[in-house]
C-alpha cells in the first residue's frame, strides 16, 4: 500500500497531467498550457513527453490518433485505471491538507521555546 502511494508522487508533473485531463481529453498544445497555468511555472516539451508516456504505459492515460486536416494529432485522455488513480490522490491529497490545516491551528505550535537570558 506504502508502495502505491509513493509511486503516485514519484514524478512531479504527473499528477498535475491526470489532473488536468480529469475534465476533458486534450491535445498536445492544450495540455501544456493547462499544465503551466496550473503550475505557475514554465514546463519542457520534453518533460510533458516523458510524462505522458509513463502515464500511457502505467495505463492511466490515452493517446487516440487522429485526423486533423493533413496532420494526425493525439488526443489524451484518462482511463477508467486513470480516473481511479485521480479519485485517491485527491483523497490523499485532501487528507493531507486536513492534516495541515490542523497543524496550523494548533495552539501548541505557536508557543516558542523559552530560552533564559544569561546574566
Amino acid at each position: 500500500m506504502l508502495g502505491h502511494i509513493s509511486s503516485m508522487f514519484r514524478h512531479r508533473w504527473d499528477p498535475y497531467v491526470i489532473t488536468a485531463l480529469a475534465g476533458q481529453p486534450l491535445r498536445y498544445r492544450a495540455l501544456s498550457v493547462n499544465l503551466q497555468t496550473q503550475a505557475g511555472e514554465h514546463l519542457d516539451d520534453s518533460t510533458l513527453t516523458r510524462s505522458l508516456r509513463r502515464l500511457i504505459r502505467s495505463g492511466l492515460v490515452t493517446a487516440d490518433n487522429q485526423r486533423l486536416g493533413e496532420r494526425d494529432i493525439n488526443l489524451y485522455r484518462l482511463t477508467n485505471q486513470g480516473r481511479e488513480h485521480l479519485a485517491a490522490y485527491r483523497s490523499l491529497s485532501a487528507t493531507y491538507e486536513q492534516h495541515a490545516a490542523g497543524q496550523n491551528s494548533d495552539p501548541a505550535r505557536g508557543i516558542q521555546p523559552h530560552h533564559p537570558q544569561s546574566a
